[in-house]
């Protein structure tokens, strides 16, 4: 009973949220944009819809609702108080979409009804031709005829020298990372000749190489994004240093295993690398082809 209520009191909000949304775009032209979601990536995903909504659409003001919670403070500020095209941050809430799962399942069917009934606005499949962020673009009502859209950021980063000639890799991860273990990422270097030179100093949830005795600690989210743009060469899981780094323009090599949501690799920018979870397997290569950003042909 109590797992019904809540599934009510959730359909009843989304309902709520919904008529909310329609009637800010179509009456004030207003957009509120609201993350369930704390994390680094998950705020960039939405990063490209307030420059799109108000250079394609009729709507003349952006805000971020502060109902969206942030994992860490310098990520407001770095996507959305930078952000030229938001202005300002209100007490009302959006229409806030849920991403697919990280795990590469198939939603249930029962599901799949909802989404169709407008129960849940939950992304579970993309369009041809799209990635993750044109399928947020599409499901807020916005179209700017371009596709494989990177996140933005707007705060100049700073290039620093000391960390020009590294190859650096990010061990760290938090949702999932796939059937991947230590092994199966030294044994990637290893084969592929990769030299790493410094990796991050590990958190709470991370694959970390032995033999690699310089480790790096950022002290701010601006010191981390100066050491991407900055290094040689980055490699890291499937997790925000990959979606940061799209939106800072630094091509990066991502290592995952089997079980990923490949929804989540969303930039052409980037190498995606499935390490299959078995010591010593052949990995499998994606390679995002084409340009990013394509205009829609005709």
């Amino acid at each position: 009973m109590k797992r019904a209520m809540g599934h009510l009191s959730r359909w009843r909000a989304n309902e709520f949220g919904k008529a909310a949304f329609l009637w800010n775009r179509r009456i004030r032209k207003t957009l509120v944009i609201q993350s369930d979601y704390a994390g680094l990536g998950d705020h960039l995903f939405l990063s490209h819809i307030p420059r799109i909504a108000k250079t394609t659409g009729d709507l003349e003001k952006v805000y971020v609702s502060r109902r969206s919670p942030f994992r860490d403070g310098a990520q407001r500020s770095l996507i959305w108080e930078s952000n030229p095209y938001v202005d300002g941050f209100v007490d009302a809430g959006g229409w806030p979409i849920s991403m697919p799962h990280t795990d590469d399942q198939l939603p249930s069917k029962k599901l799949s009804w909802l989404c169709r009934l407008g129960l849940e606005n939950r992304i579970l499949e993309l369009d041809a031709g799209c990635n993750l962020l044109d399928q947020i673009m599409l499901k807020m009502g916005l179209e700017d005829g371009i596709r494989f859209h990177d996140p933005e950021v707007f705060v100049k980063i700073t290039k620093r020298e000391e960390f020009k000639s590294l190859t650096v890799y990010d061990p760290n991860f938090i949702t999932n990372a796939g059937v991947l273990s230590e092994a199966d990422v030294e044994t990637y270097f290893r084969d592929n000749a990769v030299c790493v030179d410094a990796q991050m100093a590990s958190r709470n949830k991370s694959l970390e190489l032995r033999g690699v005795n310089r480790k790096i600690r950022t002290e701010t989210l601006e010191d981390f994004c100066s050491l991407i743009v900055s290094c040689k060469e980055l490699y890291c899981l499937t997790t925000g240093t990959a979606t940061l780094a799209a939106a800072l323009g630094k091509p990066c090599t991502v290592l995952y295993g089997s079980g990923v949501n490949r929804l989540y690799h969303h930039s052409k920018l980037h190498r995606y690398v499935c390490l299959s979870g078995k010591n010593g397997s052949s990995p499998e290569e994606i390679k995002q082809t084409g340009e990013p950003a394509e205009p829609l042909k005709n």
